[in-house]
């Protein structure tokens, strides 16, 4: 067995060397944990020691149910470094601007680490478009970072701050431009925001995977060399390959979520897609856990919020009430002030592409979305300020 340690992530010096000495077996195994308050860990006890092939233990957010602890290989974290790196071409300078206790920040630190580059903070902690680029172009010219191959991990939130500061000054677009690729993931991308992207001339690469898959395992719908992706009658999406995790801390857990098809390991993501029948990429529509059935008809929650944000280009998420004649029903959150126009305009918009059941009963509006610690909304909150 092996020792388990938590390791705060707010000296990133000091976190780099843990991480470097639990990936070369030579350390304890490492809990990455921000010191912010934003993080919600498990209330469960950790233990002190792990089996000897786990490196790294991330806690989840859980931004649909309770977070759960992923047990991480060194293998698994290396492998999806070097399948990352060529797909996208050739290894390079990363730029971090996430928090290392998430999966997507941590593959960050793995991936410079096995670039033989230590990663550069990027506006780290509070996101600032303004400062992102200001910092980049510091980089660029005192730092001399090298301008052959540079990369970037974002989610959508962080690129459309970029776009917005980048559309409103054009000089930034230069520095942008010099990012080999944006890896955005976490949640959909707007087909709208990538295509203002692409007008500033940013490469983009949407990418998809999670905590228990060693970060994003699909770029742009399309697996990772090595990476097995299944659909069953439910469209859930089924993943298999180097990069899985070795489950959860939680043995239970780990029986339901990872199993055995025809001797072949698969993770069940509770994702839920389709392929494309011309390109065969795969598109991923929702959750099932985020499918409800109201009235006997199914409703992804997922697929209609998004339709909605990329038609209105306004920030909305459904979530869904117990009700005692249909079962449940979706009720719109909208962020910001009440505006009759603006619910009208939804909700015509959500009849005539989803039909009439999918219409929420009612829209309720907040000053901003309540947040997980991975900045995701967070869907537990904002059912209970629905409910509430």
């Amino acid at each position: 067995m092996r020792a388990l340690v938590e390791v705060d992530t707010t000296d990133l010096g000091a976190f780099l060397e843990a991480l470097g000495a639990a990936l070369d077996g030579v350390g304890p195994a490492i809990v990455p944990r921000a010191s912010t308050g934003l993080a919600k860990p498990s209330p469960e006890p950790l233990p002190t020691h792990v089996p000897d092939n786990v490196a790294v233990v991330i806690e989840t957010s859980g931004s649909t149910g309770a977070g759960q602890r992923v047990a991480l290989s060194a293998d698994a974290l290396r492998t999806s470094a070097k399948l990352t790196h060529d797909r996208l071409g050739g290894e390079g300078v990363w730029l971090l601007s996430l928090p290392v206790h998430y999966i997507a920040g941590l593959q960050v630190a793995v991936r410079a680490r096995e670039a033989g580059h230590p990663p550069v903070p990027i506006s780290l902690g509070h996101f600032s478009a303004e400062r992102f680029v200001a910092e980049l172009a510091r980089h660029f010219r005192d730092d001399g970072m090298p301008a052959s191959r540079c990369y970037a991990s974002l989610v959508p939130q962080q690129l459309a701050q970029l776009v917005a500061f980048a559309e409103a000054h054009p000089d930034a677009q230069a520095t942008l431009q010099r990012v080999t690729s944006f890896l955005i993931g976490g949640q959909s991308l707007a087909a709208s925001l990538r295509q203002r992207a692409h007008a500033l001339g940013l490469a983009l690469v949407h990418t998809y995977g999670s905590t228990e898959t060693a970060g994003g395992c699909v770029y742009d719908g399309l697996p990772l060399d090595g990476i097995h992706i299944d659909l069953d009658n439910s469209g859930e999406i089924a993943v298999s390959g180097p990069t899985l995790a070795l489950g959860y801390l939680d043995a239970e857990r780990t029986a339901t979520r990872f199993v055995t098809r025809a001797g072949k390991r698969w993770y069940l993501t509770g994702d839920v897609g389709v392929r494309e029948e011309s390109t065969g990429r795969l598109q991923i529509t929702g959750r099932l856990d985020r499918t409800i059935i109201s009235g006997g008809v199914k409703i992804n929650l997922d697929a209609v919020g998004d339709s909605l944000r990329e038609l209105m280009r306004e920030p909305g998420v459904l979530v869904a009430v117990d009700d005692d004649l249909w079962g449940q029903r979706p009720v719109l959150v909208l962020e910001g002030n009440a505006d009759a126009a603006t619910e009208d305009r939804a909700l015509r918009l959500i009849r005539e592409r989803w039909g009439a059941v999918a219409v929420p009963e009612r829209i309720v509006w907040v000053d901003s979305f309540p947040l997980t610690s991975s900045g995701k909304p967070d869907l537990q909150e904002l059912a209970r300020i629905v409910v509430d």
